[in-house]
């Protein structure tokens, strides 16, 4: 249990330590990238399309993985402290919806 318990802490202060800017530093290298090429962004539509799925990821992806790995940290800190795994961890690991 305590080795769940440690996993989820460290996914937890890795998806905003590392996923967040790791998202930005993507977007932010196909920009500079295509600009390096002599691409037009703004004629392409290339910058556009960029900009919508990156909104999408930032606004809508990110946050509901987030909720979920909440959600499952918060169970197994729960667990840790009832001693066992409880029906709330069992739960929230079943579930493969969020």
């Amino acid at each position: 249990m305590k080795l769940k318990v440690v996993a989820f802490e460290e996914a937890f202060r890795y998806q905003g330590l590392l996923l967040a800017p790791g998202i930005l530093a993507v977007g932010l290298t196909g920009v500079f990238t295509r600009a390096q090429m002599d691409y037009n962004l703004i004629t392409s539509g290339w910058l556009l399309a960029q900009g919508v799925l990156y909104l999408v990821s930032l606004l809508v992806c990110l946050p509901l993985i987030g909720l979920g790995l909440c959600r499952v940290r918060l169970a197994s800190l729960q667990a840790e402290k009832a001693g066992g795994i409880t029906p709330e961890l069992e739960e929230a690991l079943a579930d493969t919806s969020r």
